[in-house]
C-alpha cells in the first residue's frame, strides 16, 4: 500500500507540473483541433479505466500517458499535446469522478 501511495504521489506531482496547457484561452475554433490526439487521450483514458486498482498497469498507463504528452510538446505539437490530455482528463472525469479527484483532475 505505501508503494501504491507514493507511485500515486509521483503519478500527481507529473500530472500537475507538465500539464502547462491554457484551458482558458481561446476557443476550439482558434485553432486545429486534433481529432487523432483526441482519440489517443479518450483510449488511454479507458485503459486507465479498466485496469485494476493497485496495479503495477495502473501505474504504467499514468507514465505512458504524460510521456506521450511530454513527448508531443517536444515535438512542437502543443495543441495536440493539450488536446491529448485534455481529452484524457475529461474521459477520466466523466466515467470515473472519484478516480479524477485521486489523480487531481478537475
Amino acid at each position: 500500500m505505501k508503494q501504491f501511495t507514493l507511485a500515486l504521489l509521483v503519478i500527481l506531482a507529473l500530472l500537475s507540473s507538465c500539464n502547462s496547457n491554457d484551458k482558458g484561452n481561446g476557443s476550439s475554433t482558434d485553432r486545429p483541433i486534433d481529432s487523432v490526439a483526441i482519440n489517443y487521450g479518450q483510449k488511454h483514458a479507458q485503459q486507465l479505466l479498466d485496469a485494476q486498482p493497485d496495479s503495477t498497469a495502473m501505474r504504467r498507463i499514468m507514465l505512458d500517458t504524460r510521456a506521450y504528452e511530454t513527448r508531443l510538446r517536444q515535438e512542437g505539437l502543443d495543441y495536440s499535446a493539450d488536446d491529448y490530455i485534455n481529452a484524457f482528463e475529461t474521459h477520466i472525469r466523466s466515467n470515473d469522478p472519484a478516480l479524477a479527484i485521486a489523480l487531481g483532475i478537475q
